[in-house]
């Protein structure tokens, strides 16, 4: 990779004058906000983090070009530049980062932490990568409704040897669902080198042992980024599966505000520097003959007055309102009740009552629909599914490979995406595995999107003792759940009590 023209080609080629204004202006103003917004930070102008995307904002604008309008991209705390390419606006982001009341999470954090559903990007949490098993469950949703939809799940390198980015890789492989899985490979996982991050010659070739094809590219092309995003993306929405792209850029600043970014030698700053993705841009725009120098120029300064008028305004707007804090905890149950009529006088154990009701709600609603470990053609390590695999088909009852995590993960977003998943745990003590999605996201995301989307999701699980199965399968975690904000705990303890309240959760 040097610093040579950057040639458009492919998809790149049909991007017309002003499309590419649009790219450049996003790539702009990402680099004149994060500018503003670290010295703000320094400065002690404001309260909250700042995650400086400074040097990628090729492989930011690049992903949000590629992408189709109606896609999903799930993302991190460096991605404000895709956040902008999918209609996030400076107001916007800039009412979250002063931590106003009418902010997209209105208030309840105050840096790059949120996402706004309406507009295509998932909430950001700081748990690196939370965000891949939700896309992988969004896009399980448009499988199953056949929406055409590709959601895209984007990390840097470091959360790459996370046990939560294999699961969902391997998941969406498996699955074959349409999502493409991005990596911007920024040289650093705060401070550590690639080389003390992983032992592979690159993060590409970590997907050939999930049969998920897997490129490499410049990311500091705009050109090869957009083509290759929009490839993946196209080839997901065919049918195809899931794609992998490495993008291998360079961040100009430390891993945030206050990380003087000490440990990246001369050497490799200056390698990176001549590479950087605006002015190859500015360079390949200028040899087309679409703008010239002062165009550019002219535009700088009509950025930092919109950045400076956003950033003026929002200081200004209202802040939360404390009475207000739990009002988006849990979204108003607007479903109907359950009523028993007692017509049917069989008697039932528990089994039999809660297959009873998943069986009922099954046939009543065809967008219900179950996963997890071996509740397929097996039926269930306590025969609870035993039968559906038949009665419903592999599209309603899905076994998943051993990923509590994503399992859960993946059931939040294809609850998001409009189907209605009920998600089985064998036990309640592996439940843990699956925690972090549980309670950063499950739990969290009605409350942190202001109120505007629920999870309606269902986790099934067993708890206690009483069946000889020792202490790492046996234990009580349901109090613990109980107290965090967000969740609805039901433990029934009589089968029509498990049969009613396992229906009226559903």
């Amino acid at each position: 990779m040097n610093k040579a023209t950057i040639t458009r080609k492919d998809f790149a080629a049909s991007l017309s004058k002003e499309r590419l204004l649009e790219i450049y202006k996003s790539m702009k103003t990402q680099r004149a906000l994060e500018d503003r917004l670290l010295k703000m930070y320094k400065g002690g102008q404001l309260s909250g983090a700042v995650y400086p995307g400074i040097g990628q904002e090729a492989s930011m604008a690049g992903i949000g070009a590629g992408m189709g309008p109606k896609d999903i991209f799930g993302g991190t705390h460096r991605d404000l530049g895709v956040q902008m390419m999918r209609g996030v606006n400076l107001r916007e982001i800039a009412l979250n980062f002063f931590g106003k009341k009418e902010g997209p999470s209105k208030g309840r954090d105050g840096n790059s932490h949120f996402g706004i559903v309406d507009k295509g990007t998932l909430m950001v949490v700081s748990p690196l990568p939370d965000s891949a098993p939700v896309a992988v469950g969004w896009a399980l949703a448009s499988k199953q409704d056949s929406s055409g939809i590709v959601t895209l799940a984007n990390c840097g390198e470091g959360a790459t040897t996370t046990g939560t980015w294999h699961e969902s890789i391997n998941m969406a492989g498996v699955l074959k669902l349409p999502i493409v899985f991005t990596v911007q490979n920024n040289q650093f996982s705060y401070s550590t080198p690639n080389e003390l991050e992983y032992a592979s010659t690159n993060i590409a070739e970590k997907a050939s042992g999930y049969g998920v094809p897997s490129y490499t590219i410049d990311g500091n092309d705009i050109y090869a980024v957009t083509d290759a995003v929009y490839e993946a993306c196209e080839n997901a929405r065919s049918g195809g599966g899931p794609t992998l792209l490495e993008l291998v850029t360079f961040r100009h600043y430390g891993h945030a505000g206050h990380d003087p970014a000490d440990y990246v030698s001369e050497d490799i700053r200056n390698y990176w520097m001549k590479r950087d993705p605006l002015l190859r841009f500015e360079e390949s725009l200028i040899e087309e003959g679409l703008f010239q120098q002062e165009d550019f120029t002219n535009l700088q300064k009509e950025i930092e007055k919109e950045i400076k008028e956003s950033l003026d305004w929002a200081k200004d707007q209202p802040d939360p309102n404390p009475s207000e804090e739990t009002e988006d905890i849990f979204a108003i149950r607007n479903s109907k009740t359950i009523n028993n009529n007692e017509q049917n006088k069989e008697p039932m154990n528990f089994i039999g009552a809660i297959t009873n009701a998943l069986d009922e709600a099954m046939t009543e609603n065809n967008d219900i629909f179950m996963m997890g470990e071996d509740i397929g053609a097996y039926g269930g390590p306590y025969a609870v599914t035993r039968g559906f695999f038949d009665q419903y088909g592999a599209k309603r009852i899905k076994d998943t490979p051993i990923s509590e995590s994503v399992i859960v993960g993946a059931g939040v977003g294809a609850a998001m995406g409009g189907v209605r998943p009920i998600v089985e745990i064998m036990t309640i003590n592996f439940s843990l595995l699956a925690s972090d999605q549980i309670v950063n996201h499950a739990a969290k995301i009605h409350y942190m999107t202001n109120g505007q989307y629920s999870v309606p999701l269902l986790i099934r699980t067993v708890t206690g003792g009483g069946a000889g199965l020792g202490s790492t399968h046996s234990q009580s975690f349901e109090g613990w759940y109980s107290s965090i904000p967000g969740l609805k705990v039901v433990v029934p303890s009589t089968p029509i009590d498990a049969l009613g309240l396992l229906r009226s959760s559903i």
